[in-house]
């Protein structure tokens, strides 16, 4: 099939509607916006058009869905064929695709899981996929055999196979025009695919893949609108080329020393680390200016490079549960968070200095379980709180005169559990508080304090209710 009739097939088969015929109501996946079968799950009462079809018999392309669940089912179809105007599927009982190398082209989504297939290899001569990928099997140990592919139209989907080891066989894949979807491989080891994939219209997802010993490689990847990195095994993947992204989260991946995302600029929805123990030194994103939001949780980081080009975040600012980190980066071009601010868990953290450039936090400000932080002198250039304010079990905190230049707090105010607490100096200025004022637990706080705050304020100026219990009465 010359290359002009090839995108004049894909061309129609886009602009007419899907003829699926997979029973309604049975359990599938949805591929490149056609609903297409599990692996292995085809609809044995329906299995499509049968073979050779109703077609000219001059003609190569097999126009409609096609199911092929034999052996002798690809040698019949290869008789004939070297196209699919529809959706195909492999299943069934095949246990080799090499009977399979004339096709050429197929204009719907390819699902390919038989039960008893090893590899993939013998789809030597597929040059175009118009919808999805999609790849499972239990016995399937290897991806190969698509050195010809170099784009697919819908997903790429690879999961539920427990004994795939590589994914060599997508090296020369550059584009998908839907999600690639990388999941539930457990005996994959090494990475060695999709270098020159630079194009995915979707979400990237790499997720349950324990074994992992190679990081998964992205080099041409520029932008993505969404990536998921998730249980990724002791390496965290490379993206050494990713500037931009919709939305980003990384949970759980790598050991020892890790660089992440060398060449991130912007994220213009969260961005969401979190590792574990086993993760020692992070570089992260050292020139991201802007981001929609930002979340860090390292259980065994103690040191964080400063954001020193970050300037907004746009929604919220997190460190949570960073278990051994001691100082909070710096952020030196970062005058606001539009969202809350919120640093709990840090029982390492003996400062908040990093956060000296803030003046306004959109939403709620909240600093909790900080056992080591003795003064709040990193909130001292804080002017405004959009919701609430929360110190709660800062075991060492003595003080809130850092806090002399907060002037509008637009929610409540909580003060609860700061065991050595004496003074509330530095919120008597307050002029109203949008909420309640509640100061409970303080065991150093004696109670007449907590009632001159509610009196400098006004009661008539606090907008919710006022409780005070817990603290010291002597």
């Amino acid at each position: 099939m010359s290359r002009q009739g090839l995108w004049l097939l894909l061309g129609v088969a886009a602009c007419s509607e899907g003829q699926g015929r997979w029973k309604e109501g049975a359990e599938s996946d949805a591929i490149g916006g056609v609903v297409v079968p599990p692996p292995g799950e085809e609809d044995e009462d329906d299995p499509g058009d049968t073979i050779p079809g109703d077609t000219d018999p001059g003609d190569p392309v097999h126009r409609g869905d096609l199911a092929l669940r034999s052996d002798a089912d690809i040698e019949e179809f290869c008789a004939r064929y070297t196209a699919v105007e529809g959706n195909l599927s492999v299943g069934g009982e095949v246990a080799d695709l090499s009977g399979l190398s004339c096709l050429q082209t197929v204009s719907g989504s390819l699902s390919i899981g038989s039960a008893l297939l090893e590899t993939t290899a013998g789809l030597d001569a597929l040059a175009a996929v118009g919808g999805g990928l999609l790849i499972g099997g239990e016995a399937l140990t290897t991806v190969e055999g698509f050195a010809g592919l170099a784009a697919i139209g819908g997903d790429l989907r690879i999961d539920g196979a427990p004994a795939l080891t590589t994914l060599s066989g997508l090296l020369g894949l550059e584009s998908v025009g839907g999600d690639v979807v990388i999941a539930s491989l457990p005996s994959l080891s090494s990475w060695a695919g999709m270098a020159s994939l630079h194009t995915v219209g979707g979400a990237l997802r790499l997720e349950s893949l324990f074994g992992l010993r190679s990081a998964p490689a992205f080099p041409s990847l520029v932008e993505l609108p969404a990536l998921t990195v998730r249980e990724a095994g002791f390496v965290c993947p490379s993206f050494p080329a990713l500037s931009s992204a919709g939305e980003i989260t990384i949970d759980g991946c790598g050991e020892g020393v890790v660089d992440l995302l060398p060449a991130l600029v912007s994220v213009q929805g969260p961005l969401d680390i979190r590792l574990g123990e086993g993760v020692l030194s992070l570089t992260l994103a050292p020139g991201l200016s802007a981001v929609g939001g930002l979340r860090l949780s390292l259980e065994g980081v103690s040191t964080l490079d400063d954001f020193a080009a970050l300037e907004a975040v746009t929604g919220d600012l997190a460190l949570v549960d960073n278990l051994r980190l001691t100082a909070v980066p710096a952020l030196p071009r970062l005058g606001a968070v539009e969202g809350d601010l919120v640093i709990t868990g840090g029982t390492s953290l003996v400062d908040l200095d990093g956060l000296a450039t803030i003046t306004r936090v959109g939403g709620d400000l909240s600093i909790e379980r900080c056992r080591y932080v003795e003064g709040l002198d990193g909130l001292a250039g804080l002017v405004e709180v959009g919701g609430d304010v929360s110190l709660g079990y800062l075991t060492r905190l003595s003080s809130t005169e850092a806090l002399a230049g907060l002037t509008n707090v637009g929610g409540g105010l909580a003060i609860d559990a700061n065991a050595r607490l004496t003074t509330l100096s530095g919120l008597m200025q307050l002029p109203t508080l949008g909420g309640d004022l509640s100061i409970t637990n303080n065991g150093w706080l004696q109670t007449s304090t907590a009632e001159a705050l509610v009196e400098a304020i006004g009661r008539e100026d606090i907008a919710g209710d006022v409780i005070i219990e817990g603290n010291r009465t002597e």
